[in-house]
């Protein structure tokens, strides 16, 4: 399963073949009881990534018809993490369409080198790299009795993967991600001088303790 990387689109882009294979850019398929979204970030001519409208509201749908129990991999090319995408809005709208669901991981790769971390709460992995500063080599995942464990291979012949990444049950969480409703400012509206701004956290009584704000990339307010 291929998605469409930074440099996959300078001189000809493999959009075309992905739709060939699958109908579009970013696609989505279930195995082993877990569902996969394959997710498209880079663009034509390698401008900066972003998700267009159109693709957050397929995957918006596509997660819909999953529920909220079923393990869900995201897969993609760049690392949310990098600051190369063209606006921090093109990453928060991402995460907004995610956060209610159970996502195992995000799997991305672009870095050249195999890591791990969290990101936003969200285990992320990156998949290594044919070439780059690390040794040679792919990620090796194992689906098994509820438990979700990845590891890295290096190339060469022997075939175990020995670089532990992550071990994690594969349960949806107890507490889940708040709802965030933004009614001011509202999508689409122009203003002049200075914008109102009104957002609503909706969860369980005594779950939220704090929060903070920050706009444009301005210093997070309590």
């Amino acid at each position: 399963y291929m998605s469409v990387g930074n440099h996959d689109g300078t001189w000809r882009s493999l959009t075309y073949e992905l739709r060939q294979l699958y109908k579009s850019p970013y696609y989505s398929f279930d195995k082993f009881g877990c569902h996969f979204a394959v997710l498209s970030s880079a663009g034509f001519q390698h401008p900066l990534p972003a998700f267009g409208p159109e693709q957050l509201t397929w995957l918006k749908k596509d997660l819909e018809k999953v529920g909220k129990d079923t393990p869900v991999f995201v897969a993609l090319h760049h690392p949310l993490n990098t600051t190369e995408f063209a606006s921090r809005f093109d990453v928060d709208r991402l995460l907004d369409t995610i956060r209610p669901y159970n996502i195992v991981a995000i799997m991305y790769g672009h870095g050249h080198g195999a890591n791990s971390g969290k990101y936003e709460n969200f285990d992320i992995i990156q998949g290594g790299s044919t070439y780059g500063p690390g040794p040679a080599g792919y990620q090796v995942y194992s689906v098994m009795d509820g438990k979700l464990r990845v590891a890295y291979k290096d190339q060469g012949s022997e075939m175990v993967a020995r670089k532990a990444m992550i071990e994690k049950p594969m349960t949806a969480p107890a507490k889940r991600y708040p709802t965030i409703k933004i009614d001011l400012p509202r999508e689409g509206a122009t203003y002049s001088g200075q914008a109102p701004v009104k957002a609503w956290i909706a969860a369980a009584k005594g779950e939220i303790t704090g929060a903070t704000c920050s706009l444009d990339g301005s210093k997070e307010s309590a």
